[in-house]
């Protein structure tokens, strides 16, 4: 499942799919974030590689476990993470791989299941203004997951 915000310059706001990424393009000015959750597929890829992410990053998430991971390249950052899965009613806390490319003006999200983190933010980043700032939107939903 892809699902996307996109924030134009005249400050107007659009949830939908894929199809906003070619309005983002066209868009000088605006911001888009995207949100992927499901398995890791050719198609992600190619379009994770249309937004400048490295190649070896993309193939690290790709894998099930891996350490946390920072690395910064000249079109984004990668950061790599373990993020909240569900917490149960016994305050059992399910972890799970969160993946994020950061850019000037886009920010990415992979998952491979719900993640409560990224979903506390999904409305919030647009309401608040986070999604302008995509390394401070992503520090939120860091924070948000260790605090848990």
């Amino acid at each position: 499942m892809i699902r996307t915000q996109l924030l134009l310059d005249d400050g107007s706001v659009s949830t939908a799919g894929e199809e906003l990424i070619d309005i983002w393009r066209r868009s000088e000015g605006s911001f888009i974030r995207l949100d992927f959750e499901g398995e890791f597929t050719e198609q992600l890829a190619d379009l994770l590689a249309q937004f400048g992410c490295s190649e070896p990053a993309i193939r690290t998430t790709t894998r099930r476990l891996h350490p946390p991971k920072l690395e910064v390249f000249e079109e984004n950052t990668f950061v790599l993470f373990r993020g909240i899965a569900c917490l149960d009613d016994e305050l059992n806390l399910h972890p799970q791989q969160l993946a994020m490319f950061i850019g000037h003006n886009f920010l990415l999200t992979l998952h491979r299941g719900i993640s409560l983190s990224i979903n506390h933010f999904w409305e919030r980043g647009c309401k608040s203004g986070l999604i302008r700032k995509p390394g401070k939107l992503s520090l939120h939903i860091l924070e948000f997951a260790s605090a848990r």
